[in-house]
């Protein structure tokens, strides 16, 4: 199994979502909704294939947002949000 140090200089290793990436088609859609600081989503870009990422805290969709720009592939959407209560 690679390790996505091998796609990222970030070191992080998460085999399952490599397998899926390797399974998956160029160009298809992925989605993390616990994206966190964008791994998954910087080995998909890197892997040609689009990817969403959700996340509730903002410092780390800004550092995935950072981290996308540096490979090339970050375009903002709009977000719907929701009131809880």
């Amino acid at each position: 199994m690679g390790r996505t140090k091998d796609i990222t200089k970030w070191g992080n290793r998460n085999p399952v979502w490599l397998t899926l990436l390797r399974n998956s088609h160029i160009q298809a859609k992925l989605c993390d909704p616990l994206c966190g600081a964008g791994t998954v989503g910087v080995v998909a870009l890197n892997m040609n294939r689009n990817f969403i990422g959700i996340d509730i805290d903002k410092q780390a969709i800004e550092t995935a947002k950072i981290r996308f720009l540096e490979v090339g592939g970050y375009e903002e959407k709009p977000v719907l949000k929701t009131k809880k209560g």
